[in-house]
């Protein structure tokens, strides 16, 4: 009556055991890289219905610049959403879904899944300034906004970098719009 393993046995089961786990483990990566992305898409719902909701209340989206510096320009403020948002009771942030850059008490970057900031930018309030007609159109052609009457909102996805694909085009001729391609990343509200 035999009562322990060979060596051998034992060697075998391990190599089992070895290639299951090794076939497991890309499963387990796609399962929590499609739970990022539907949580991210789920947070991307939630700040526009409290960018829509600050709107109704203010008359206009919040800005998302920072004061004027020296030359009259106005820089993007990575800190509106949560100053505009937070401080207002539009939406209430998790700890886990801020940065602290300071020195201001709302001075805080809202993250998306992956830890990097969302990218908010404000487009109605082009239309309540006073320009020419060429300036306008200037001003268009270099923002490129994909929702000109409101606002983009987007996350630049796991790779933490905006896609240059996101023009409405078929830029890799695979007869499918940018957006709707696999090799786009980011989670837009467009």
């Amino acid at each position: 009556m035999r009562r322990a393993f060979t060596a051998i046995e034992l060697m075998i089961v391990i190599a089992v055991l070895m290639i299951l786990v090794g076939l497991m483990v890309p499963t387990i990566s796609g399962i929590q890289k499609r739970a990022r992305m539907k949580l991210a898409k789920t947070r991307l719902t939630a700040i526009c219905l409290a960018l829509e909701s600050y709107r109704r209340t203010n008359a206009n989206y919040p800005p998302d610049t920072g004061p004027e510096n020296e030359d009259g320009d106005t820089t993007n403020d990575p800190c509106s959403l949560y100053k505009y948002l937070g401080k207002g009771g539009y939406m209430e942030f998790d700890k886990e879904d801020l940065r602290f850059v300071g020195p201001g008490e709302y001075d805080y970057i809202a993250l998306d899944p992956w830890g990097n900031p969302w990218v908010y930018e404000e487009h109605r309030s082009i239309f309540t300034q006073p320009m020419t007609q060429a300036q306008y159109q200037a001003k268009l052609a270099a923002i490129r906004p994909h929702n000109p009457m409101s606002f983009d909102l987007y996350s630049t996805g796991p790779d933490g970098q905006k896609d240059p694909m996101h023009n409405g085009l078929d830029d890799d001729g695979d007869g499918k719009v940018d957006e709707a391609d696999e090799l786009v990343d980011d989670v837009t509200n467009w």
